[in-house]
């Protein structure tokens, strides 16, 4: 078996497509049916004149990408989507060859079957040096670095205590030798970024101490805010208002889960059902191991009553409010701006 990466869009716009139809899809519309060609030139042909107004290192490089997808991934092939939408990570096996679908939504007919078999998995499960080999920018791409197949179905098997295999080159994503070195070598550095801002944080900042950090977060946006002690809380670890007292709206109820695990639409009614009790006009549920899609559907259907922070918003906000915290807590997650160049999406 091997492990591909196969992204759902350049900003996540294909993902809740891929994962409710059971597909993994790329772009290239402007292009027809790739089952009629098989070799890399022949699709390097339709791509130049497909794309007019591109150079030849991305004729090639979109090539490559669409030869894999449409005749490389085999059946039975470990699929990996990286999601932006959710800051996760969605597994599946490809589960037959590939498929024109000219009637599918604009801009993504070319697809492939997939059984997705666990989806919306934290990128904190996964060890860092995996993390860095699904980094890159590609679309579709295989991913070969440190047994990464073998690992990544382990994981899928037996949950997240997979031994890490360091390597000297364990940040770089094993690219064919035709494609174009300078542009797949490229990665999201933003994202790998917040990778290791993620892993940190899950390390020193383990149970209460979470709430302690984003009860500082929420005190750095200028609420007044009152932190439960450790131990039973009423099912709210913060409460928030604004204000000088802050008895002003909005009034939050916070609650803080520290643990990998999902949480579920009937967990958030339950802080929903404290935050009345305490007077609350709006529950924020912080989930550092995300939320299952029931969970998102509910915070969507009750916006003005419901919020919610996976690890990445809350990342998100220690970063807008990083100079306004206690300088204990900068001293404990230590972060620094770097500028960098930005490297577009090839898709």
């Amino acid at each position: 078996m091997r492990a591909w990466v196969v992204r759902g869009g350049s900003s996540g716009e294909f993902e809740n497509y891929a994962l409710e139809n059971d597909v993994a899809v790329v772009g290239w519309s402007e292009l027809g049916d790739l089952s009629r060609v098989s070799t890399r030139n022949e699709i390097r042909e339709i791509v130049r004149r497909a794309y007019q107004d591109i150079g030849e290192g991305a004729v090639a490089n979109a090539a490559g990408q669409l030869l894999r997808f449409a005749h490389v991934i085999e059946q039975g092939d470990l699929v990996v989507m990286p999601c932006k939408t959710t800051r996760s990570l969605a597994f599946g096996t490809c589960g037959g060859p590939y498929e024109f679908r000219p009637n599918n939504p604009p801009d993504i007919p070319h697809t492939r079957p997939v059984e997705w078999i666990r989806t919306e998995v934290p990128r904190h499960a996964i060890d860092q040096d995996l993390l860095h080999s699904l980094g890159s920018l590609l679309t579709v791409f295989e991913v070969k670095r440190n047994d990464a197949a073998t690992r990544l179905a382990k994981f899928l098997r037996l949950g997240p205590n997979i031994e890490s295999v360091p390597s000297a080159d364990s940040g770089n994503t094993m690219i064919d030798d035709d494609d174009v070195l300078t542009k797949d070598s490229a990665v999201d550095v933003e994202l790998l970024a917040a990778d290791g801002i993620e892993t940190h944080i899950s390390r020193v900042f383990r149970g209460h101490r979470l709430a302690e950090l984003v009860e500082a977060v929420l005190r750095a946006e200028g609420y007044v805010t009152r932190l439960s002690p450790p131990g039973p809380d009423g099912g709210v670890d913060v409460l928030v208002g604004s204000g000088p007292l802050g008895l002003d709206p909005p009034r939050i109820a916070v609650q803080v889960k520290s643990g990998h695990g999902q949480v579920d639409a009937p967990t958030m009614r339950n802080l929903q059902g404290a935050a009345r009790n305490f007077g609350a006009d709006t529950a924020l549920f912080v989930a550092w191991g995300g939320f299952n899609r029931a969970a998102r559907r509910l915070a969507t259907d009750q916006w003005f009553q419901l919020r919610i922070w996976d690890s990445g918003t809350l990342i998100e906000k220690i970063t807008e409010n990083y100079d306004r915290l206690p300088e204990q807590l900068q001293a404990q997650l230590p972060l620094k701006q770097v500028w960098t160049l930005a490297v577009e999406s090839d898709e």
